[in-house]
């Protein structure tokens, strides 16, 4: 989530910034930040880490955790903007395991 952290931090590293380009990600060469590219780095984590990761990896660690919380269903559905609830789902039982230990 974007936080008062986030903020700062994203202030930093545009300050530290001494291009033109558009883009908020850029490659280490300075350029366009390419789905390829992006898939590269990706890869090689995975090798030096020794398990999969991917954005899918990310995107579901994030999710996982927001349930842990105990966030909503509906809200996380919103925020990966599944169309359905029922998609949602697989993080029902993070939900509800979160839930049960606020009420312990």
């Amino acid at each position: 989530m974007f936080n008062a952290e986030c903020e700062e931090r994203l202030k930093y590293y545009l300050s530290t910034r001494h291009d033109t380009i558009p883009y908020l990600i850029i490659s280490d060469t300075g350029n366009r930040m390419y789905a390829r590219l992006l898939q590269k780095y990706f890869e090689k984590y995975t090798k030096k880490l020794g398990f999969k990761v991917s954005p899918h990896t990310l995107r579901h660690t994030f999710a996982a955790l927001l349930a842990q919380k105990g966030m909503p269903l509906a809200c996380i559905q919103e925020l990966l903007g599944h169309a359905d609830i029922r998609d949602t789902r697989i993080y029902a039982k993070l939900y509800e395991h979160a839930r049960r230990n606020k009420l312990d």
